[in-house]
Parts: structure tokens; sequence; C-alpha cells
């Protein structure tokens, strides 16, 4: 480490007390050195002057650090939106899309990802480090700080692995998100992660299947391999039921849930990670309130989906790319606002009239019924789209 020299090392009266005593080298003349002599006045205040200057001269501004940072590859980040997580649950089974409203007093929060809405509970697990089992309780680790788990033990192996027993999975095609919280304890605290960073171990997050254990699909780990605070996004499979789990497996795991499990693979750790807390219902939340938006995307199967609540309630706006250059189409979906919400209810329930082609006619003078189809959405009810084409002389457009 580099010295640093200290610049502001002399008191006033230091500094007046030396210019004092130079007096009689310089002027032997000058004789009355008390307070009320004028040239000591001066001398004072030439010595206050000095030692604001050594002041100043010793400190670090903002434009210096910003300066010494930028040596080092970092820069200030620009302001943004507060970011925290919400658990969010409730009595029925199922996802809530991306970005509904949150409120915090008066301020508007925004969900950034699907949301699980029904319960689950963490059973317990165990750790494993590659010679020996440690078995912990789920009970209390939703309340971050009660608890202090090691993942892989004190001393990870290369077969330390670390089995969590849940009560029940999501159902559906949605990623799962787990959010852990990681203890910081060491004698030195770790810096923050860069983004890019890579990571310390390589983790195969696995689940039980009736087949044996199959990977999951890893979608995100601002973990960075369970070294910080932070969320795993999961997908690519279910685990089965207990009755279903190979006879193998529930010798070895004793206890009935749906069993997920996180592998160390390569690498190694320079403090054991521990585990602190475990939420199977913290989704990410945003500080905003969102009008519009936008989102690039390639079509799957000639379709283009976006499940956020926001696609669902507007309109859309459909432009390509071509030659770099972003180009509308006509592509639109109008909310037609000469139907109440029961009229669009009965009108979608009721199979004959949505694909009565003569009814939408008589509707929609000079059009012509090429498609019809309904749909329900558990947040804004029922909608009913049409494809029309437009008669002009007699013949369809």
């Amino acid at each position: 480490m580099l010295p640093i020299p200290v610049l502001d090392d002399e008191t006033f009266e230091e500094i007046a007390s030396q210019a004092k005593s130079m007096i009689p080298r310089f002027c032997p003349d000058w004789t009355d050195f008390n307070e009320h002599d004028p040239g000591i006045t001066f001398l004072e205040l030439f010595a206050f002057f000095k030692e604001i200057q050594q002041y100043h001269l010793d400190q670090i501004g903002p434009a210096n650090r910003q300066k010494y940072l930028k040596l080092l590859g970092m820069s200030r980040l620009h302001r943004s939106p507060a970011r925290t997580g919400a658990v969010v649950s409730g009595r029925e089974e199922r996802f809530l899309p991306e970005g509904i409203r949150l409120m915090a007093g008066d301020l508007p929060f925004e969900t950034l990802a699907p949301a699980w809405l029904g319960q689950i509970r963490l059973l317990g697990g165990f750790s494993w480090d590659g010679s020996h089992r440690r078995d912990f309780e789920g009970e209390g680790l939703t309340d971050p700080g009660s608890r202090h788990l090691l993942a892989f033990g004190r001393n990870p192996g290369p077969e330390a692995a670390w089995y969590l027993r849940l009560d029940r999975f999501p159902s559906g095609e949605e990623p799962f998100r787990l959010h852990l919280w990681i203890g910081q304890d060491a004698p030195v605290r770790r810096n923050p992660a860069p983004h890019g960073m890579i990571p310390l171990v390589q983790l195969a997050w696995e689940y039980l299947d009736r087949e044996g254990w199959k990977p999951f699909q890893l979608l995100e780990d601002t973990t960075r391999g369970l070294l910080f605070t932070g969320d795993l996004v999961l997908t690519g499979g279910t685990p089965c039921s207990w009755e279903e789990a190979p006879q193998s497996q529930r010798e070895l795991l004793g206890a009935p849930g749906c069993w997920l499990r996180v592998r160390l693979t390569g690498g190694s750790y320079d403090v054991p990670p521990v585990v602190t807390g475990i939420s199977c219902q913290m989704v990410p939340v945003r500080q905003q309130e969102t009008r519009a938006t936008w989102r690039s995307c390639q079509p799957h199967e000639g379709r283009i989906e976006d499940g956020s609540l926001l696609a669902a309630a507007g309109e859309y706006a459909l432009f390509c790319q071509e030659d770099g250059l972003w180009y509308p189409r006509p592509a639109r979906r109008e909310r037609d606002g000469r139907y109440t919400r029961r009229q669009v209810a009965r009108i979608a329930t009721d199979a004959a009239r949505l694909q009565d082609a003569a009814y939408w006619e008589r509707k929609y003078p000079g059009w012509q019924l090429i498609g019809s189809s309904a749909q329900y959405n558990e947040f804004l009810g029922w909608s009913i789209s049409l494809k029309l084409f437009r008669r002009r002389g007699g013949e369809r457009e």
C-alpha cells in the first residue's frame, strides 16, 4: 500500500510561533512581539491563511475521487428509481403477471417479474459436504437473520450439495423464483459484485423427478453462486410428488416433499456460504408508474406474446426493423368503447352469437367477419377480438 503524506501537519499556534521565532534573524530592530503590534497582527493573519491552505491541500474532493475511480475503471451510477423486493401470497394458486402495481403509502411500485400467489413453505432439508450430512428445519427461515445455515458445510468437498424440501411447487410454465439472504459476517467484507462477475464456483441446480435428478435451467442468478443476497430463477421442470419418487432417493432423503438440490460441480469458495434466510414468494419491485413501454421480441411460431399486465390492458403498435430503421406496421388492437364489460362478457360466453357473422355485420356495416375469438383475463375480465375486412363496391378488400 502506498504511503499517504499528511499535508495538514501544523496548527495555527505552531505556524505563528515558528514565524515569531524567525523575527530576530531577519528583522533585528523588531523587538515588540506583543499582540498589539501591527506586525504581529499581520503575521498571525498570514499564519491563519497558511493553516487554511494546508487543510484544503490535504483534502480529496468529489472531483478527485471520480478521477481516481475512473483510473480503476469505475464510474458513478446515474439516478435510478428505488428497487427492492416484496413478498406476495394469497389463497388462490396462480401467477400474477409482470407489472402489478403495489403501493407503499403514496409511492407506487410495480413488479418486475411474474409472481406466484399460492403459499409455498420450505419444510427443511440438509447440507452434504461430501462426507457428513447436517439436517435443518425450515421454520424461521423466512425471517432473514434469524438462522445461519452452512449450505455446503464448513469444508465443502467436490461432491458437496445442498438439499431443499418444499411442501409444493408452482404449477404452470412460469419460472420459479427463489430469494436467498447470504450472510456477510466474514472478517473481510466482500466488495460489491460488478456486472459480468465470474463466480468462484460452478453450481448445478436440479429437481427430483420420477426417474431421478433432472437439471433445471438457470435463467438468472444475482447471488453470483451464493456469494451475495439475491434471486435465483429456475425453469425447465417440476419436481414429482413424493409417491412418484424413486425408492432409492426416498430412502436417501428420508422425508416427503418436493425436493430440489444444488451441487458444487467446480471451483472452490474462499469462505463457505452462509444462508440466513430463504423466501419462495419474493418478487422484485421498482418504484415506478408505467404509462407506456416498449419491448423488442422475436416471433415464435408466428406469434408474439407479452405476459405483462400493461400488455393485457393497453393497445399494441407493431414496428418492424428493416435496414437498421423501425417502420410501423398495420397491426394495432383498438379497444371499442361502445360495449360495457357486462355486454362483452355476455357475448364472449355465447358461442353462437360470437361466431354469428350476420350479427357482427349489423354492428359494423360495410365490414365482413372473417374470424372472432374471446379471451378471459383474471384481472381484466373478458375481451373479444374480431378480424374484419372492409367491403368496397361489393368486393372484399
